[in-house]
């Protein structure tokens, strides 16, 4: 019965040694997930001149104010919800894939001008 206790505590540092592997080759394809879906938000803002939010294409285009924050959008989602039952999930979810896109400040990138245009415009 000795034995076979040694032989069991012989066999623990192996499995620490491959779950320690496992931690950290999970945590390496976290690291990399982020990496890579940051580094398109980096490369599209570097790569984009700067510009006021007032001058937003969709907004120049089609005359009318776009939302600019987080707030605004959630608010007009409420709005639109009890105004149009029928669309309130389409709705949520924009709002739910924005979130991941919008920064510490709460403003919504200029990028998504057109997108916020079409689906939350007047008219749409």
């Amino acid at each position: 019965m000795r034995r076979r206790r040694l032989l069991f505590r012989r066999g623990a540092p192996e499995r620490e040694e491959a779950a320690d592997e496992a931690a950290a080759e999970a945590q390496a394809r976290f690291l990399e997930d982020l990496q890579h879906r940051v580094g398109w938000q980096v490369e599209a803002a570097y790569s984009e001149p700067e510009r006021q939010a007032s001058e937003s294409p969709a907004a120049e285009a089609e005359g009318a104010p776009v939302p600019r924050t987080l707030a605004e959008l959630e608010r007009l989602v409420a709005e639109r919800s009890a105004a149009e039952p029928e669309r309130a999930e389409e709705l949520r979810w924009y709002l739910f894939y924005l979130r991941e896109q919008v920064g510490a400040d709460e403003l919504i990138p200029p990028e998504f001008d057109l997108l916020l245009q079409q689906v939350f415009g007047p008219g749409s």
